[in-house]
């Protein structure tokens, strides 16, 4: 089997990692055998699936540790890895230098538009300017999608570099029986909290639809990237005189488990991801959706058929669209069942690994 190494930043466990460990469950089986570096300690060694895959802690000091390129360099020859696969900003600096001392061809994963991904403006483009100039190195850039394909020819990465390749994720075997809610609803909203996951959105949507007399509460599932936007969003629920409403779940390793709790999933994002994981595992887990109609998300679900999509940053709309399912003026049972369907068809895991893998044969065969 040809090696390939993966290395992802490590801390959390969002999309970029559940890919990681996606990507290192299955790849041995279309021929490559993975290795894992983790740049920074975390939730990601205690949360992955793919226990039986060496994972190497290759701590990153900061943004700017030049250092780590070496030790990546050294595991690199050590193993004798083939492809060097980084996803994320942090990750493809060193990646890069490690590729060019080493010759081992670099592929790199974008998985949101980086200009827009932190809180930091400064931070973010300070990573935008360390990822335009370090990928400048990969042999091949992979985008989860189509937009943001179009984000990367917009930093003047050439096209011919550029692939599409959609998240996708197990789902379950069958789609589950439920029986059409009844009573109280259960709106659950799992994310990596910042600004742009719009959740003071969401708060305003509860408050009016608890306001019209509809019977909802709200599961938050997810760290906060800073404690002091978990602190204001407290505030703010408690203001809105919803707090009795919320259960504030935090971050949790089993996502699944907590989906089979939710009568409805809402992303309220207001600004484009790259194609969120907790869409595809809520289609594929029976679990109607609303989202706000941004970039990516608009490539998964049609409205009306797999969801229901709102305008991003209006509470008034998304408090309408999540009414819809409530009221029963949209069908719950068919909408699930039409997003059930959709994923398996379409965003499954081993698909992903699948065009991952033969990315990697092109790259070595140009190589």
């Amino acid at each position: 089997m040809k090696k390939v190494l993966l290395v992802i930043n490590g801390d959390n466990y969002a999309g970029a990692e559940r890919v990681v460990d996606w990507l290192a469950l299955h790849l041995p089986r279309y021929g490559y055998e993975p290795h894992i570096a983790c740049l920074k300690e975390g939730l990601f060694s205690e949360s992955r699936e793919a226990q039986g895959v060496t994972l190497h802690a290759i701590t990153m000091g900061g943004r700017l540790d030049v250092c780590v390129a070496d030790r990546i360099t050294r595991l690199v020859r050590d193993e004798v890895i083939e492809v060097i696969h980084t996803h994320t900003p942090r990750a493809v600096g060193p990646g890069a230098l490690a590729s060019i001392a080493t010759g081992v061809p670099l592929v790199h994963h974008i998985h949101s538009p980086t200009l827009r991904c932190g809180s930091s403006v400064l931070g973010n483009a300070l990573n935008t300017l360390v990822e335009r100039i370090a990928a400048q190195r990969a042999a091949a850039l992979i985008a989860v999608s189509s937009s943001l394909s179009e984000y990367l020819a917009s930093q003047k990465f050439a096209r011919q570099r550029i692939h599409v390749v959609r998240n996708g994720v197990p789902g379950l075997p069958s789609l589950p029986d439920r029986i059409s809610p009844e009573g109280t609803w259960t709106i659950g909203v799992v994310a990596r909290f910042r600004e742009r996951k719009g959740l003071e959105v969401l708060l305003k949507a509860i408050y009016l639809l608890r306001h019209a007399g509809q019977k909802v509460v709200l599961k938050v599932v997810g760290p906060f990237e800073q404690e002091a936007a978990q602190q204001d969003m407290r505030k703010l629920a408690s203001s809105l005189g919803i707090d009795p409403y919320i259960e504030w779940v935090g971050f949790t390793h089993d996502v699944p488990t907590q989906l089979q709790t939710f009568d409805l999933l809402v992303l309220p994002s207001i600004q484009g991801e790259g194609l969120p994981m907790v869409i595809l595992e809520a289609m594929g887990a029976g679990v109607p959706i609303v989202a706000t109609a941004i970039e990516g998300v608009t490539e998964v679900i049609s409205d009306g058929e797999d969801g229901l999509l709102a305008t991003a940053g209006s509470a008034e709309d998304l408090a309408d669209k999540i009414g819809m399912f409530v009221g029963g003026t949209t069908s719950w049972q068919y909408v699930r069942a039409h997003a059930y369907q959709k994923q398996q068809s379409h965003f499954r895991d081993l698909e992903m690994v699948r065009e991952t893998a033969k990315i990697y044969g092109e790259v070595l065969s140009d190589n």
